[in-house]
């Protein structure tokens, strides 16, 4: 798999891609991209040499930033799937990884001081229908989350 440009710019004129001027359905994303690029590129060196429009390349430019942006959103998304797939295979190889959690984090019920288990409670039922599911408590940062919400829910009843 072919990095993309934007961490490496002498990729689009790697002699073992530079005929790739046209994206196919075998190529990954990176691999797509760099070929529109270049395919921009050198529409774009044609053009200014035959109009010397500026216009030309502030539309080219323009362009390159899009597929930059659409790489970064792609790449993004991709990752999330693979990760989910990493995630719900069994032993949860993907989950004692800490990215998991970043990407994950909207996803889970916490641990709270209130409930440091993030056990489903009877008030849920009625309270919290759409409630998320748990956090995984295997994974180390979940552990020591659990944890200090522990220590504080015991902190806060030896008070009262």
């Amino acid at each position: 798999m072919s990095e993309f440009w934007l961490y490496n710019p002498l990729v689009l004129f790697d002699k073992d891609h530079i005929k790739e001027l046209w994206p196919s359905k075998e190529l990954s994303l990176s691999e797509k991209l760099n070929a529109t690029t270049r395919t921009i590129i050198l529409l774009t060196v044609l053009g200014f040499v035959l109009t010397k429009s500026i216009k030309l390349l502030v539309t080219s430019i323009i362009t390159l930033v899009i597929i930059v942006i659409l790489y970064k959103v792609q790449f993004e998304k991709e990752e999330k799937e693979r990760l989910k797939k990493k995630a719900h295979k069994e032993g949860f190889e993907g989950s004692r990884n800490t990215k998991f959690l970043e990407v994950f984090k909207d996803t889970f019920t916490n641990p709270t001081v209130k409930n440091p288990l993030m056990n489903v409670m009877m008030t849920d039922y009625k309270d919290n229908p759409q409630r998320k599911q748990t956090a995984p408590s295997y994974n180390t940062k979940i552990k020591g989350q659990i944890n200090q919400k522990a220590k504080k829910r015991e902190e806060y009843t030896k008070k009262n």
